[in-house]
């Protein structure tokens, strides 16, 4: 279910996903493997600000632990101090709290585009094991970003930082990957 007013830079409504994934050899998969995602996501605004709470979820519930069933966090608002995938595993989750702000328009004319600025903090991991899933273990991040609601979809210049002084700088195009 998705209410979300735009999918590139939301301003109101929500979205649910649930995602149930199977493989069986019988239908071409080299493994049996099954996999569950959850991901809710809340946005509203109050006059120029926007603040979106998300929470996502996923876990393998039967696999021979192959790579390909691991859930990769890393990148901008999925713990945005880590490269893109930098850490993955068989059961991984997020929690974040977004906030930004229209702050004006470009310029005039054709590239007359929505400036955004905002900031976010990130509670996450990824666990090898489901018995070791617990707050204590979670690490935290977070990002200052300034972003262009552009016809190419929105760019954006980030700053993110994660709990032990891993940093990372992203300039990007295109909407953030969930």
């Amino acid at each position: 279910m998705d209410t979300l007013d735009n999918a590139q830079i939301p301003l109101h409504g929500s979205r649910v996903n649930l995602r149930w994934q199977s493989s069986r050899p019988g239908f071409g998969a080299d493994n049996d493997s099954d996999t569950v995602s959850a991901e809710l996501m809340k946005v509203d605004t109050w006059g120029r600000h926007a603040v979106s709470l998300a929470l996502d979820f996923s876990t393998t519930i039967q696999s021979t632990n192959e790579v390909q069933n691991y859930f990769p966090l890393g990148g901008f608002l999925r713990m945005s101090g880590l490269a893109r995938g930098e850490i993955s595993g068989p059961h991984a989750g997020l929690a974040r709290l977004v906030w930004y702000r229209e702050s004006g328009e470009t310029g005039g004319g054709v590239f007359d585009f929505p400036l955004y600025v905002g900031a976010s903090i990130e509670a996450g991991n990824v666990w090898q094991q489901r018995s070791d899933i617990s707050m204590e273990s979670l690490l935290m991040s977070g990002s200052v970003f300034m972003g262009l609601d552009t016809y190419f979809g929105p760019l954006y210049i980030v700053g993110g930082l994660t709990e032990r002084g891993k940093s990372n700088f992203y300039l990007s195009l295109g909407a953030p990957p969930r």
